[in-house]
């Protein structure tokens, strides 16, 4: 029999009152008993700090920490230093997890002998979940440079997300890996570093996070902050796979970042926006375009990307035209 240790899971709290219970009562139903659950309130101001104290008085297991708000990133480094197991699991508060959801991570991650594991999630926008299907459970082992190599290929939809991941603890503390405060995209900054302070990495495709999608979450919204932090964090990691010659994942991630340099440009209809398509967005896409020239990128993703710079004001027009159709409807 393998003795498993104690897991600490960090649940960020920030004004999600009617989401919390369900949360808090997820992990409390876990079949993995051994949990050291660390709920930071960060400085909520609609009763969600309370409903953690109540929950703190019925489970010993529950440690709240109240503090002044700084971002989710700030809540996760404080859960992070506040935790006293040797692994981290975080869940977003407007979230919640199938019950075998630690069980089946630290399960596959001992059998493995890896130092994080992964699993598959179901998105939820309003009250329908979407591919909700049976499927044959399949698990997954690589050595780090196998799947910095393959990043943003097969498993590119559970990759850079921090919450659908065990950890060891050492993976942050060794090299002081910490989210980056007041950053959005914080994931895409550091996902990459723990995998390769990994030795290996496991993964399931047994669905086992619900991750809840809203229209006014931080990263949904369009703001001159959303968009100057994708592009900071689209750079920070384009630099260190081009650094580390994965020159494979590279160029995915550079498509990836054109599209999404893009398609940003042509979504902006407000006004208040306008110079930051010119200084951010349509100066970030001339700088990478000679970059995809020289790249062994196939000739219809050029061709697409030469287009928009040809006529770009041809691409703004026509997505004008679809938003005023949608909005209309």
């Amino acid at each position: 029999m393998i003795e498993y240790p104690m897991v600490s899971i960090i649940i960020p709290i920030y004004n999600v009152k009617p989401f919390l219970r369900c949360c808090i009562n997820s992990v409390l139903s876990q079949t993995y008993y051994n949990l050291e659950i660390i709920l930071v309130d960060d400085g909520s101001t609609d009763g969600s700090g309370k409903i953690c104290d109540m929950y703190a008085r019925k489970d010993k297991r529950i440690h709240v920490i109240h503090k002044k708000n700084g971002g989710l990133s700030d809540a996760r480094n404080v859960g992070l230093k506040a935790s006293t197991a040797d692994y981290i699991a975080f869940i977003d508060s407007d979230d919640y997890v199938a019950k075998q959801y630690i069980q089946c991570l630290i399960e596959i991650l001992f059998k493995n002998n890896a130092d994080i594991a992964i699993c598959a999630y179901y998105s939820k926008e309003k009250d329908k979940f979407y591919n909700i299907k049976k499927h044959c459970k399949k698990i997954q082992c690589f050595d780090s440079k196998t799947m910095l190599h393959n990043w943003h290929g097969e498993y590119k939809s559970v990759e850079t997300i921090s919450w659908n991941k065990l950890y060891k603890k050492i993976l942050f503390t060794e090299k002081n890996i910490y989210y980056p405060v007041g950053y959005i995209y914080e994931d895409a900054q550091i996902t990459h570093l723990l995998i390769d302070n990994a030795s290996k990495v496991v993964i399931t495709n047994e669905k086992l996070y619900f991750y809840r999608k809203r229209k006014n979450s931080i990263s949904s919204l369009v703001s001159y902050k959303n968009i100057h932090d994708c592009i900071y964090a689209q750079e920070i990691r384009l630099n260190f796979f081009k650094k580390n010659k994965y020159q494979e994942a590279y160029e995915r991630l550079l498509i990836k970042y054109q599209k999404y340099l893009m398609l940003t440009y042509c979504s902006i209809q407000d006004k208040e926006l306008e110079e930051c398509k010119k200084s951010l967005l349509k100066r970030y896409y001339y700088n990478y375009f000679d970059t995809i020239q020289t790249s062994q990128i196939k000739a219809s993703e050029v061709l697409l990307f030469w287009m928009f710079l040809r006529y770009y004001f041809v691409f703004n027009l026509v997505f004008k035209v679809i938003n005023m159709i949608c909005t209309e409807r």
